[in-house]
């Protein structure tokens, strides 16, 4: 199937967002609904504190079942498209969005073909299939991945699911907004991963819209070699990495999405851009002091609030950060020890 087609398989499914969807008061509203909705599996994720942090709060998604926040947009929206009749549903994923979508699928009886790179970590890939999903793999990135699902989609008749340009996806992963002010009320600053943007707009998007005249300073996270959001904010249009860094799988994505970054503009008071050491020593203190484990995209936003902290200097400031998943590869506790005695890490 041409490209052009596929592009067409997925705006008639409602798949390829619109600025109107993106509206923060659409996208408030669709969250609230979304709470309703997926009753049945919500989880919702506490808050967390670490000396290593030196202050920062986590919002601890990685605890959720299926450790990341992923799962919350594809329950919102397994269930909304069970509802219209659906009992097919088709996602492309680096893991996360895939074994969310299979929890949800094995959840409400629909079935869960997720499309992934040969490259992706096969500790996912299990943890996909253990609930259900069928994976299919296949060459190349994120984008090869999503025109297999599509194709894969418009032969067998379900319903394509993107891990970020859609709009049920991201009020889905919205809910973690509606939890935040629960649970912290007197935030100042949020910081959130970015990797395809549908976190960050949503959760931005219900703060803004929820807070209205209180200022919280909302912080657009990324590690060298996954930042190519940032570097489309800072110049204003769509830019391309040539190289992406694969090892932050979660968050390894090469472009950024023109609705979702036009959408982002007005949501980000400030971006920060850590360095993969960085986020692997943060990891690395994280698991000495808790014994808690993150994959490497999990730890980008934490590794981004630390930094923050640190330049603030100032006492009175309520940082929060989404730890945004947990399913390591087997080779990273090594792969952290390693590093450790390399640069001298405390053990």
């Amino acid at each position: 199937m041409m490209t052009q087609n596929l592009s067409e398989v997925a705006r008639q499914q409602g798949d390829l967002i619109s600025a109107a969807q993106l509206r923060p008061e659409i996208i408030t509203k669709m969250a609230e609904e979304a709470v309703v909705r997926t009753a049945e599996l919500a989880y919702v994720t506490p808050i967390v504190e670490a000396d290593c942090l030196g202050g920062v709060l986590l919002k601890a998604e990685y605890r959720s079942p299926g450790g990341s926040f992923k799962r919350r947009g594809a329950a919102n929206a397994a269930a909304s498209y069970q509802e219209m009749g659906y009992d097919h549903l088709f996602v492309a994923t680096r893991g996360n969005h895939g074994i969310g979508t299979a929890v949800a699928g094995q959840h409400y009886g629909m079935r869960v073909t997720a499309t992934m790179s040969k490259s992706a970590s096969s500790e996912k890939k299990q943890l996909i299939r253990s609930h259900g999903g069928e994976v299919v793999e296949c060459q190349g990135g994120l984008e090869d991945t999503v025109a297999e699902s599509l194709r894969l989609c418009e032969e067998a008749g379900g319903r394509f699911v993107h891990p970020y340009a859609n709009s049920l996806v991201i009020a889905g992963q919205a809910t973690m907004g509606l939890e935040l002010l629960d649970q912290v009320p007197d935030l100042t600053h949020l910081v959130l991963p970015v990797g395809g943007g549908g976190l960050y707009v949503g959760v931005a998007s219900v703060i803004r819209e929820r807070l209205k005249g209180r200022g919280v300073t909302l912080v657009a996270a990324q590690v060298a070699g996954c930042d190519a959001f940032v570097r489309s904010l800072n110049n204003g249009k769509p830019e391309r990495l040539e190289y992406v860094d694969s090892r932050f799988e979660g968050v390894a994505v090469g472009t950024a999405h023109p609705l979702l970054l036009e959408a982002a503009k007005p949501l980000v008071d400030h971006t920060i851009v850590v360095q993969p050491d960085e986020v692997y020593r943060t990891i690395y203190d994280f698991r000495r002091e808790t014994g808690e484990l993150w994959e490497a995209a999990g730890g980008v936003a934490a590794t981004a609030a630390r930094k923050l902290v640190a330049e603030l200097c100032d006492p009175g400031a309520q940082v929060i950060a989404v730890a945004s998943g947990a399913n390591p590869t087997a080779a990273l506790p090594g792969y952290l020890d390693a590093k450790a005695r390399r640069f001298g890490w405390p053990s």
